[in-house]
This record gives structure tokens, sequence and C-alpha cells, in this order.
């Protein structure tokens, strides 16, 4: 059977159709009113260090300043640890990359603890709480706070098995009292 010229031009609107889709997807994942840069994400130790944004409610820039708001890291291993993690590098980086990079406000350093026996499932998210009081924008606030969180060199420490996987999730949370 012979293509006809109407055939082949519907045929042809398939690609365009999927291009314009995708076009529309990626412009929503940039709009202003969410960051383009993950709350959470499943990496490896190999990736890091990575980049994560907390969208903030304005009405929580007074509880961030106050110290009444903390930044909740949750950090699970995919498969249970007997071991201390090696040295996380908590920083507050600007919400876009900056060429040549920003100097990071580093926050904080910390580690995992060895995962206790599980009953079932995998190991139980550890959580981690920072005060951002000292490292607040000073005079704005933001849609977003951006965080980078990588793997402090050390001489010491032996290096983490590269492709040990882990997840990530950052939220601004009130503090419990």
């Amino acid at each position: 059977m012979l293509d006809t010229r109407p055939d082949l031009a519907l045929r042809s609107l398939g690609p365009l159709a999927a291009f314009l889709a995708l076009s529309a997807c990626a412009f929503a994942a940039t709009s202003p009113e969410r960051p383009a840069t993950p709350s959470s994400i499943l990496i490896t130790y190999e990736k890091l260090p990575v980049r994560l944004c907390v969208p903030v409610a304005a009405e929580t820039w007074n509880t961030l300043r106050s110290g009444d708001t903390r930044l909740i890291l949750r950090l699970q291993n995919q498969k249970p640890s007997t071991r201390y993690s090696p040295a996380f590098q908590l920083s507050r980086v600007a919400p876009e990359p900056q060429v040549p990079p920003a100097a990071a406000d580093e926050i904080e350093q910390f580690s995992m603890h060895p995962d206790p026996p599980a009953k079932e499932g995998g190991p139980n998210p550890q959580n981690f709480a920072f005060d951002l009081r000292d490292h607040l924008p000073e005079g704005e606030s933001p849609a977003a706070l951006c965080f980078e969180v990588g793997i402090k060199a050390s001489d010491d420490a032996p290096p983490p098995d590269p492709e040990v996987r882990i997840l990530l999730r950052a939220s601004i949370d009130p503090v419990a009292h």
C-alpha cells in the first residue's frame, strides 16, 4: 500500500506532539512556584555531593528566624549498615548553581550510626534537625532554601562503598516542644 501525503502528515505530528508535551513538562518543572531541584533523592555515595531545595512558605520565615522551625534531613540506607557512615557535610547554597561555584555556607557535619537490626523491611530513616538561624539569607525570604549534602574529606576514615544507595529527604518542620 502506498502512503499518501495526508497520511504522512498525520504520522509526522506524533513526534511533534511528544516534543511539545515534554517541553510543557520541562517548563512546569522549572516554574517559579516550585523549585527545579528536588527535596528528596535516592543516590549513591559516588554521586555526592547533591543539591536539595526545600520550599519555604512565607509564614514560616519568622519561625525559622526564631529557631522554632528546623531543617530536617532524613537519611535512610537502602540496605542495613553495620558501621558508621563517613562524615556528611551540610551547607546552604544558592538556589541556582553558580559558575564559578559560590562559597557555600557550611552548617554542620554529621554521621549516620549503624542500623539496628530490622524485624521487617529495610532500615529506618535516621533524622537530623538543624537550626538555621545563623545560616538564613539576610533581608530576603526566598520561596526555597537550597542545601548541599556531601562527604567530608578525611584522611582517617575509609572511603564509603560508592555503590551504597541512600535516600535523602529534606523538609522544614516545627520543633516539637
